[in-house]
């Protein structure tokens, strides 16, 4: 008779030697027959108990093995600001069985992207598995509005860099006032569009004044002065 150490795939694979005994029909010993170690498995029969009184034929039985469940880790690593490198944003601890090929899967980072392909690897026997995702830094764009100001060209930065406020547009009878809403300290996550405040220039006064000539030249001339108000760049 034998004892066959199998694993619970389609092949049945062998993971260890068989037991084999030959004994003689009417043979009345009794053996208990522990299974064999096999890392990162466990057999479904731990000890296998014979009689051998009961076989009259040639007789197999199987342990089988089913692979351990076990932890394994998956890394998420962001872009670091300076575009250089990355670093490490959450570590998950999941679960498979041992040998069983696994995918990392990429869980939502608000401004980065994962990138393809997935990682994947076998869980290994020894030792702990660790996969790895990395996400880039999504890169989002600021357009200015100057409402008939000077332009400004738009910009493209990426997420949580910090921004600098451009050049102040101008206009004609204007002063500038700032952009709405006002131009966040760094980057989000999504385009953003600021539009030019202006505050209108105060009204000038100017006198204009007319001489006018009698007609027979002999007589005093008389005038006339006008006030009118105006705004820069009115005509």
């Amino acid at each position: 008779m034998r004892i066959l150490y199998i694993r619970d795939d389609l092949e049945k694979t062998v993971v260890a030697k068989p037991y084999i005994a030959t004994v003689p029909v009417g043979y009345a010993e009794k053996v208990d027959v522990t299974s064999p170690t096999v890392s990162g498995f466990t057999p479904d029969k731990p000890v296998v108990s014979l009689d051998f009184a009961s076989f009259t034929t040639d007789t197999d039985i199987e342990v089988v093995y089913k692979a351990n469940t076990v932890d394994y880790l998956v890394e998420h690593l962001v872009e670091n600001l300076a575009r250089d490198g990355f670093e490490l944003h959450k570590t998950e601890t999941k679960q498979g069985k041992v040998e069983e090929l696994l995918q990392a899967s990429p869980i939502v980072i608000e401004g980065f992207t994962a990138q393809v392909p997935f990682q994947e690897a076998k869980i290994p026997v020894e030792g702990t598995l660790k996969l790895q995702v990395h996400y880039t830094r999504n890169v989002y764009q600021i357009t200015y509005d100057t409402d008939g100001g000077s332009y400004v060209p738009s910009e493209q930065r990426a997420y949580e860099e910090a921004l600098a406020a451009p050049a102040e547009p101008t206009k004609a009878g204007y002063t500038f006032g700032g952009w709405k809403p006002a131009l966040p300290a760094m980057m989000p996550a999504s385009n953003v569009e600021v539009k030019a405040e202006w505050i209108e220039g105060e009204a000038t006064l100017h006198r204009f004044a007319y001489h006018v000539q009698n007609a027979d030249t002999t007589s005093t001339p008389w005038s006339v002065t006008s006030t009118n108000s105006a705004r820069p760049g009115m005509s």
